[in-house]
C-alpha cells in the first residue's frame, strides 16, 4: 500500500472524526484500536496501519465503502507500472 494512498486515508479519517465530533479517545474506544496506535496514524508518526486498524476505523466513522474505493482504486497507469 502506497505511502500517498495511507495519507490520503488517514484525511478522510480526520475529516469524519471532525465531523461526528470524536475526540482520539472516543474513536479509540469504539474502533478497538488502542488511543496510542490511533493517534501515530493521525499524527503521521505510523505509516504503515494494519488491516485491522484500517478496517475498524472506516466502520467506527461509518465512511461509505465507496469513499474507502476512491483511495484505493488503481487507475490504469497505476496498473502497468
Amino acid at each position: 500500500m502506497s505511502g500517498d494512498k495511507i495519507n490520503k486515508l488517514i484525511v478522510k479519517f480526520i475529516e469524519f472524526k471532525n465531523k461526528k465530533g470524536l475526540t482520539d479517545n472516543q474513536l479509540s474506544e469504539i474502533s478497538g484500536v488502542s488511543p496510542a496506535r490511533l493517534k501515530g496514524m493521525l499524527n503521521g508518526k505510523i505509516k504503515r496501519p494494519t488491516f485491522y486498524e484500517i478496517v475498524n476505523i472506516a466502520v467506527a466513522l461509518e465512511i461509505p465503502t465507496d469513499e474507502i474505493d476512491k483511495i484505493f482504486s488503481c487507475s490504469k497507469k497505476e496498473t502497468t507500472k
